[in-house]
């Protein structure tokens, strides 16, 4: 999946500015590096495309809580249109911004809750191991042909 906007669900966020602004960041915009996301994008496609995975891009949104979100997900995935939830991306991409590097974001799927499967349950020891290989073998080159261009 290409992160290409993280909603602000977090907490931590709130406190990466030098002073506490009021006001509440939850729901803020919080956007990668959009050449870092183009090369991501572009070598993500590619790699999707030779190894038959699926590929995802968009809008995730971005918690620190481990269970609170489940029962936003309608609204989460409908009223806002995000494609996933994660954990970090919200504030990586802001305090990427705070101190001006680049940064994005290519996650690989775990969880897929209406399904019922996730890291720890539901799935057979064939896709264990086939999510173990696409993370070494296709999204390792992926994150590192796109860095070698910029």
């Amino acid at each position: 999946m290409v992160v290409e906007k993280s909603l602000c669900g977090d907490g931590f966020s709130r406190y990466l500015d030098a002073q506490v602004i009021p006001g509440d960041c939850f729901l803020r915009s919080a956007e990668p590096d959009p050449d870092l996301t183009g090369q991501i994008r572009k070598h993500a496609a590619e790699a999707a495309h030779n190894e038959a995975v699926p590929l995802h891009q968009g809008t995730v949104f971005s918690s620190d809580s481990i269970v609170a979100q489940f029962s936003r997900l309608e609204y989460f995935a409908g009223e806002l249109g995000c494609i996933g939830i994660e954990m970090e991306t919200a504030a990586v991409f802001r305090a990427a911004e705070l101190v001006g590097i680049r940064a994005g974001a290519l996650l690989q799927v775990s969880d897929l809750p209406f399904l019922k499967k996730s890291l720890y349950s539901g799935r057979t020891r064939q896709e264990m191991e086939r999510r173990a290989s696409i993370r070494r073998e296709v999204l390792t080159p992926i994150i590192l042909d796109s860095l070698a261009v910029l």
